[in-house]
């Protein structure tokens, strides 16, 4: 089914919406899911957290723009962030976001910032917060803390040095603590 009346459909009849779009996606989620999980998750994960990709979309059909690409592609990248997470859980690897200096060592591995956060709303202040500092800062901060990937990945990607990413990521996370009300010593 094309995008247009596959994201009415989704729009109008959600139910019935989710089930065209998983008729028609569910091989291509899966193995983006499975290829990264199989080595760290039972059979009974990889399903869950591809039901858990296919729920996003459903929150989130509203949200969807085909002029910024299609629902295949929005897929994707639900199912390779949401694959992402539960390896990172899985494995202990969670990466929080300090909002200053370095993390607290005695974070547990699976800390999560968003988690700290008492509600949705707050989670997307900060989001809306880190967006706001404008590029390269917040796709930077957002590489780093919320899709793990590591300060030489980073570099590499924006023709920088590891040094300049990292004095980016400190001034980007002062920047935050004083926009959010912290103070910064020093």
């Amino acid at each position: 089914m094309r995008d247009e009346p596959l994201l009415k459909l989704l729009r109008k009849n959600p139910h019935k919406g989710l089930e065209a779009v998983m008729k028609d996606h569910m091989g291509l989620v899966y193995a983006i899911v499975a290829n990264k999980l199989n080595v760290v998750c039972a059979k009974e994960d990889v399903e869950e957290c591809v039901s858990d990709v296919f729920y996003q979309l459903y929150e989130q059909r509203n949200r969807i723009d085909p002029a910024k690409g299609s629902v295949r592609a929005f897929l994707c990248v639900l199912a390779k962030r949401r694959a992402i997470d539960v390896f990172r859980l899985k494995t202990g690897k969670y990466t929080a976001m300090p909002l200053d200096g370095e993390p607290p060592e005695d974070l547990p591995d699976d800390f999560r910032v968003e988690d700290s956060f008492d509600s949705q709303e707050e989670r997307g202040l900060l989001l809306q917060t880190i967006k706001g500092l404008g590029e390269p800062d917040s796709e930077i901060l957002i590489r780093k803390y919320y899709l793990g990937e590591s300060t030489k990945q980073i570099a590499a990607r924006f023709s920088m040095t590891v040094n300049a990413v990292d004095l980016n990521l400190f001034r980007s996370r002062k920047k935050l603590k004083e926009i959010l009300g912290g103070t910064h010593n020093g």
